[in-house]
């Protein structure tokens, strides 16, 4: 999986895409800017990942389907005015701050709870999870 913070001003992500415990890349893109400026941060299956951002992009056909626990996703707004939104348990429902997804979250949302901001919070997340590794991908928000 991957892990993804959101503290308010950066929204962070680690950049490790792996499948059936093998680490395919330590480079992959896990933040999308979206057509209307949006940012997209997800976890979770590659397919479902890229249908999320065709359907936020188009607006297109419904929302596509996805289990429960099998994907997570924030969007926020680039100047990090509410609302945010998320993706979790198969619906989508208002975030909160700190938000963190994936399978490093609890690490993540311990660090941010110490102080740490969204990118240290994901470098504690990638040092104790095996999911979350490589270079960390953030986004400054516009104040």
């Amino acid at each position: 999986m991957t892990t993804i913070a959101f503290d308010g001003k950066i929204l962070a992500a680690d950049s490790q895409c792996s499948s059936g415990g093998c680490v395919l890349s330590k480079k992959y893109q896990k933040i999308h800017m979206l057509k209307d400026g949006r940012l997209f941060a997800a976890a979770g299956s590659l397919s479902t990942i890229g249908a999320m951002v065709r359907w936020l992009n188009t607006g297109e056909g419904a929302c596509p389907k996805w289990e429960p626990g099998d994907f997570e996703a924030i969007v926020v707004n680039p100047d990090g005015s509410d609302p945010y939104e998320m993706f979790a348990d198969g619906v989508l429902m208002p975030a909160y701050v700190p938000w963190v997804g994936g399978s490093g979250h609890q690490f993540a949302l311990a660090a941010m709870h110490l102080g740490f901001n969204a990118c240290k919070a994901i470098e504690c997340a990638a040092a104790l999870d095996t999911n979350t590794g490589g270079e960390v991908q953030w986004h400054q928000l516009a104040e």
